[in-house]
């Protein structure tokens, strides 16, 4: 199928704000309530940043996750979250630095600055890459090189997508009904490449190859509500990209060349790509209406990832100017409700006994604490009974080690919303 028809579509709303990171390797999710994160790679370490909010002001937070290896952002994806908004990572290391072999290693969040990681898989070889999802019971399942691993609620499983290709390059996706997809790129023989598609059922794993496009890439993948998966590649011999969907048993092909896409997300059956323009040098957001791609301008800077939440709006990640920027099309405004608290024990938010006890009233209670201190880093996390109506911190990290004196931020969390009392710790 030619492409039908490009048509620009002005909207003008896009909201764009830096994220400190300084660092293209960068993975980007966003959780339950529409709140974006990143996962990114720094000196040999990875780092999770995530995006709250307080009063119409936004900010970023990060955290320490594990060592890992630079090569792990390149060219897929290895962050999602879950159905619950928890963040899940998978990572490899070398044993040594720049070793054939490499370890896959997952982690995950079990609270603020709180991340657990165990190795799942050692199989993966040099120039193979990693994806991560996660299923409707909110278990992970990872996809690397040729092997599929997942967690079912009591251990590790593992199994084998097939046994015919090396240098793998795979994507995952996994549907409503539990069905994991799966797209691969990479080599057969020396000099050939192919487009792959697989989904497990049942019966286990049915892999298909088209050897009509030589793709020596990775082959993005998404999957619809209808549970329609759709590729994204492009070929190397030519240089053409290609948009695939999967209906009724049959591939139908676009030449999407002319959009100069390189990620693909799906908001329900809406097919949304980000690309650049024409010259490369500015950043475009397309979808599909129809037979027609429509498309509007974002930003200057170089696209990184993209993600489309489950509202439909539009979340991306570029770089420009040795900055990372974040861009959504997503309304910037704070749900009117706040959260009302009574401060019994602080006076002029300056706290002269530990500990300190903040009630709330019951309908209003947040659903968590976030304990930040002056730097933006976050020493405590605490969850909250619904209707819980009051709250103490024994002015304690998550550690249980005291806190020095100083300013701290106090993060009352509420859905999407995020109110933040400031209150200063002395002697």
């Amino acid at each position: 199928m030619l492409l039908s028809g490009l048509i620009f579509f002005a909207i003008g709303l896009w909201h764009i704000e830096d994220v400190p990171v300084a660092s293209t390797a960068v993975a980007l999710d966003i959780d339950p309530y529409g709140m974006a994160a990143v996962v990114f790679w720094s000196n040999q370490d990875m780092y999770f940043c995530y995006r709250c909010s307080s009063g119409g002001t936004y900010y970023w937070l990060w955290e320490y996750i594990n060592s890992a290896w630079d090569e792990n952002f390149k060219n897929h994806d290895n962050f999602c979250f879950d159905n619950i908004g928890k963040p899940h990572v998978t990572f490899f290391r070398p044993e040594l630095y720049r070793t054939p072999e490499r370890y896959i290693f997952y982690a995950t969040r079990e609270a603020i600055q709180q991340w657990t990681s165990i190795n799942v898989g050692d199989m993966l070889l040099y120039g193979e890459q990693i994806d991560i999802s996660t299923d409707t019971f909110d278990y992970p399942h990872i996809i690397y090189g040729r092997y599929h691993t997942y967690y079912d609620g009591m251990s590790w499983q593992y199994d084998t997508v097939n046994s015919i290709v090396e240098n793998a390059q795979p994507s995952l996706a996994i549907d409503h009904n539990n069905t994991i997809h799966i797209s691969l790129g990479g080599c057969v023989y020396e000099d050939t490449g192919f487009v792959g598609y697989g989904y497990k059922d049942s019966d286990g794993w049915h892999v298909e190859y088209n050897n009509q496009y030589d793709v020596n890439s990775p082959v993005k993948l998404a999957v619809d509500s209808a549970g329609r998966p759709h590729l994204l590649f492009c070929t190397s011999n030519d240089s053409l990209t290609y948009h695939a969907m999967k209906q009724n048993n049959a591939w139908i092909y676009e030449d999407i060349t002319a959009l100069n896409a390189s990620f693909i997300d799906i908001s329900d059956t809406t097919v949304h790509l980000l690309g650049t323009d024409p010259t490369g040098n500015t950043i475009r957001h397309y979808w599909k209406l129809d037979s027609d791609w429509l498309f509007e301008d974002i930003h200057s800077g170089m696209p990184l990832d993209l993600a489309v939440d489950k509202d439909d709006y539009v979340h991306c990640i570029f770089y420009e100017n040795n900055q990372l920027h974040y861009a959504t099309n997503r309304p910037q405004t704070v749900v009117s409700e706040q959260i009302q608290i009574s401060l019994e024990t602080i006076s002029g938010s300056r706290i002269t006994r530990l500990p300190v006890r903040i009630n709330f009233l019951k309908s209003q209670s947040p659903d968590g604490i976030d304990i930040v201190n002056n730097s933006g880093r976050a020493v405590a996390s605490y969850s909250l009974n619904h209707g819980a109506n009051s709250f103490m911190w024994n002015g304690r990290d998550q550690t249980n080690h005291k806190v020095p004196t100083g300013i701290y931020y106090l993060i009352q969390k509420k859905h999407n919303q995020h109110q933040i009392t400031k209150i200063i710790l002395v002697k």
